[in-house]
């Protein structure tokens, strides 16, 4: 979904594993986050910048679970 839309899913590690720090997981997320009125798609159309995904629901963001999460990371690329 995020990839038709243009946004682009970056991770240090190359992978997707929720439980691997290094990793950038989707796994879990709010729908909402994702293509909501305020989601990260809608963001995408309406600012018309190139937008990566750098984190979500892996471990290592916050203090205690993160694996059902409302929130996503981002960043502007050059693209």
């Amino acid at each position: 979904m995020l990839t038709d839309a243009g946004i682009t899913i970056v991770s240090s590690g190359g992978c997707s594993d929720q439980n691997n720090a290094h990793c950038t997981s989707l796994t879990g997320i709010h729908s909402e986050v994702i293509n909501g009125a305020y989601g990260i798609i809608v963001f995408k159309k309406k600012s018309g910048c190139a937008i990566e995904v750098t984190g979500g629901t892996e471990i290592g963001h916050a203090a205690g679970k993160h694996f059902v999460t409302i929130k996503v990371y981002t960043r502007t690329s050059k693209k």
